[in-house]
């Protein structure tokens, strides 16, 4: 909605755009974007296009996230996790519960998915775009921190076990599992003669899907739980983000111009977007939504009372707007404060 008020501002003056701009929506983003991205993605290379960058929804600006800094922190993300989705099954001979085995197909699945949720995936903190985010933040914390951030190769693993701590931050420095669904049983007084549980990983950059599954199976270590991929898809490549990259430097503009107290950082998407179809279109490929959040507000997208305010509603429309304008330039330019237009 932002983007599309955006545009027809634009239209209203009458703005002719010097440069070819693409405006993409898919209708089944949230089911992997097979028809909607993928058809786009598939025309517009059809068609020999090639594309200067691509601005994906993504990060947020986010207040409270970075220990150290009291700043908002605005992350760009220029790489997206991989994900892949198992599926943990038990079989056993069941029969009446007054005659129990020693062990039951739900013990056995049981005992496994803990021993996942007690054995998180390596942290792979200085792999990946995280790094990236505390060096640029590092600038803005107290002392004690800029200590600590701008000495990585001495505090590195410090800095990587302050940000497993929090789940926001730690989803950033490793693979996470999740343990999403868990079926069994059919009777009160009946041996459940199978169990089914769904795991959900979100794969850093630094690891494969492959590598992810073997972890998990040395983890279970047991070859009565049967292991089945329902889904995946590898995470995606890292795009620059250099001081001379027009795409990431643009969006880096019409953020401060919106927010200027922001600290703009490159970073991690910790979810999936469409942005994985159009990887063939161009290497500079980059996911963030204007939308000024605390960490405690991250839980209800997707859930309860999903919602942003009406004047960041407006920043919305503006940073589109901005955006626009900027990329419409064709060159890196000097930042500006946005005016009152709309």
């Amino acid at each position: 909605m932002g983007t599309l008020e955006a545009v027809e501002y634009l239209l209203q003056r009458r703005h002719q755009p010097n440069r070819t701009i693409y405006i993409a929506f898919g209708h089944d983003e949230e089911v992997a974007g097979g028809d909607g991205a993928a058809a786009i993605s598939r025309t517009l290379m059809s068609r020999g296009v090639k594309v200067e960058f691509i601005l994906d929804e993504g990060s947020m600006v986010i207040k409270d996230l970075v220990p150290g800094i009291d700043k908002p922190v605005a992350m760009i993300s220029t790489s997206e996790k991989g994900f892949v989705t198992l599926r943990l099954s038990v079989n056993t001979t069941g029969g009446h519960s007054s005659m129990p085995e020693r062990e039951s197909s739900i013990g056995i699945l049981a005992n496994a998915v803990a021993r996942l949720e007690a054995s998180p995936h390596p942290n792979m903190f200085g792999q990946g775009p995280e790094v990236g985010l505390v060096e640029n933040a590092g600038q803005e914390m107290n002392f004690l921190f800029r200590i600590l951030t701008s000495n990585l190769w001495m505090f590195g693993p410090l800095i990587s076990r302050l940000m497993s701590m929090k789940p926001s931050t730690n989803a950033l420095v490793r693979t996470t599992t999740a343990l999403t669904e868990f079926r069994a049983g059919i009777k009160s007084n009946v041996l459940a003669p199978w169990a089914e549980a769904t795991v959900n990983h979100r794969i850093h950059p630094a690891q494969t899907v492959d590598e992810v599954i073997e972890f998990d199976r040395s983890i279970i270590n047991d070859g009565r739980v049967k292991i089945e991929v329902l889904e995946h898809h590898e995470p995606l490549p890292l795009s620059p983000y250099g001081p001379d990259v027009f795409g990431y430097q643009t969006i880096k503009t019409t953020i401060k111009q919106i927010f200027p107290d922001a600290v703009v950082t490159p970073g991690l998407m910790v979810g999936g977007t469409d942005s994985k179809h159009y990887t063939q279109l161009t290497d500079n490929i980059y996911r963030f939504c204007p939308t000024f959040v605390y960490p405690e507000d991250l839980k209800m997208w997707h859930g309860i009372n999903e919602r942003i305010s009406i004047t960041n509603y407006e920043q919305t429309v503006n940073f589109f707007y901005h955006l626009l304008l900027n990329a419409d330039m064709g060159e890196l330019n000097p930042m500006h404060a946005h005016g009152s237009e709309l």
